[in-house]
């Protein structure tokens, strides 16, 4: 069976035509006065067990930032965003009719998925792709990124998961993103990767959940792991809740189309619904 469909090509940006369906407590955070918006919601955020995360769904710039000096094509490419990863989160959302919490802004602006402290928090170069736009920065503008940005997305997902705490309801915590097949020389044979932390046992569930079928490479902890920095995300906002989290990194080519990204997100339910928590069942206070 071939699990990997060729490279995607979407023009659909999130966070740019996409609404936010829900924000929980305060005004929507716009830029530029158009309709992107910094944390956007998709689906019931209340609903089911699980929560889904795509911290890299748009590679929107906003107008003031001058597309950061670089091109159409490296706009378009992996460096800008995590291709096919929020067509398949909003998939899962669906499928699992869970709530979807995704960003309307380009990694490139800033890296929701890295501590504050990160060299890589604001890129100055994306594997080799400088990024003009991000040398030099003014405190001041730094700053300005962090606190509309960072701080706002960040801010809401703390809100949704008071919400559910607030509400009684268990929360599995799910990012989602791709990578590409080689980096920086190096093939990446992995059609998919289960990243963790060794912290509950949804991750390594799940990664058993999705060696069972015949034919799948499955990493774990590839092509990343949390030693690398990218665990950002469920480590801030689950681990003071003791929450059960798991990173899922798709290779982009396996979502190659809309028959590739709807195969990925039924394998995917499958294993998430399979693997969620059911004996360790985490509540968070009230």
């Amino acid at each position: 069976m071939n699990f990997c469909n060729g490279y995607y090509n979407s023009e659909h940006q999130p966070g740019r035509q996409e609404g936010t369906k829900l924000i929980i407590g305060g005004d929507e955070k716009r830029l530029d006065g158009s309709t992107a918006i910094v944390a956007n919601f998709n689906g019931d955020v209340l609903a089911g067990d699980f929560v889904f995360v795509c911290e890299h769904a748009s590679r929107f710039i906003p107008e003031h930032l001058s597309n950061l000096g670089l091109g159409t094509s490296d706009l378009s490419a992996h460096i800008a965003w995590d291709i096919g990863a929020f067509e398949l989160a909003k998939g899962l959302s669906a499928r699992l009719g869970c709530g979807l919490l995704f960003a309307g802004f380009s990694r490139l602006v800033i890296d929701l998925n890295r501590s504050k402290g990160a060299k890589d928090l604001i890129p100055q170069i994306s594997e080799a792709t400088p990024v003009p736009g991000n040398c030099n920065l003014d405190p001041a503008e730094r700053q300005n990124r962090i606190d509309t940005y960072y701080t706002g997305f960040h801010t809401q997902l703390e809100k949704l998961l008071d919400a559910r705490a607030q509400a009684g309801h268990l929360t599995n915590l799910v990012s989602l993103h791709s990578f590409t097949p080689t980096y920086k020389g190096l093939n990446r044979p992995w059609q998919a990767g289960i990243i963790h932390d060794n912290k509950s046992e949804f991750a390594l569930r799940l990664l058993t959940e999705l060696r069972r079928e015949t034919g799948l490479y499955i990493g774990e902890n590839e092509p990343y792991s949390p030693a690398d920095g990218v665990y950002h995300t469920l480590s801030a906002h689950g681990d003071k809740r003791s929450l059960s989290t798991a990173m899922i990194e798709i290779r982009n080519d396996c979502l190659g189309n809309a028959a590739g990204i709807d195969a990925w997100a039924d394998r995917l339910a499958a294993a998430i619904s399979n693997a969620g928590d059911k004996s360790e069942v985490h509540r968070e206070a009230v």
